[in-house]
Parts: structure tokens; sequence; C-alpha cells
């Protein structure tokens, strides 16, 4: 191995180590508490929060779902495709992320603020934690 080797393959070494010794630290997660607000009007807009929040999280789920027919049906195509011996043949299918609700519950922070509650967020770690 020559000696330009030689110094590429410690670099990467070292390289993977850093990312082994620093790449595995703590991990947080945000828990939210809410006060709400204490007028009716307040109330009733809450209410409202929660109406979008869950409309979002099944707008959310549709996606998904649409996804997951969508590669059926590419699927079915492509074996239909291949039992027909044709030359060309294309699996249409895609990967679907998983529902994602983060852009829900933001919305619905901001929205319960606006209505006049409170939100307060704690950082707390989940894993890799200092005991």
């Amino acid at each position: 191995m020559t000696m330009q080797k030689k110094n590429i393959a410690v670099i990467l070494a070292g390289g993977w180590l850093l990312l082994f010794l620093f790449g595995c630290g703590p991990v947080y997660k945000t828990e939210y508490t809410y006060r709400p607000p204490q007028s009716p009007q307040g109330q009733t807009c809450i209410m409202q929060c929660e109406k979008i929040k869950r409309h979002c999280y099944t707008n959310e789920e549709f996606r998904v779902r649409a996804c997951e027919d969508e590669n059926m049906i590419a699927r079915l195509e492509y074996d239909r495709c291949i039992s027909m011996n044709y030359e060309r043949c294309w699996d249409r299918s895609a990967y679907c992320n998983s529902a994602n609700y983060e852009y829900c519950d933001e919305e619905y922070r901001i929205c319960y603020q606006n209505c006049g509650g409170l939100v307060s967020g704690r950082e707390i770690c989940v894993s890799g934690c200092d005991k």
C-alpha cells in the first residue's frame, strides 16, 4: 500500500471514529404543556384549533394511504407487465413516508396561543442521557 493510500485510510478511520463517538449523543424531545384561556371566546377558539388539528391529522393519514394505494397499483402493473413477457417493465412504486404530524402540532400550538392560551415547551432527554 502506498503512503498516500495509507494516509487516506487513516483519515477515513479517524473520521468514522469521530462519527461513532460524537454522532451518538443524547436525543431530546420537547414536551409541551397547555394552559387554556379563561374567556369563553378563547375556549371556543381552542375548540376550533382542535378541529383544525384533527383535520390536519386526517389529511396526513390520507396522504400516506394514497401513496400506498398508488404503490399497490404500480406493483400490479409491473407484475402484469412481467407476466406478459414484455421487454421493458418499470416498477413505478415509490417510498412512502410515514405520517408526520409535526406540522399539524406546530400549527395547533400557534393557534392555541393566538386564542389566548399559554403553551410552554420543555426539552427532555429520551435516550443517551447522562444519569
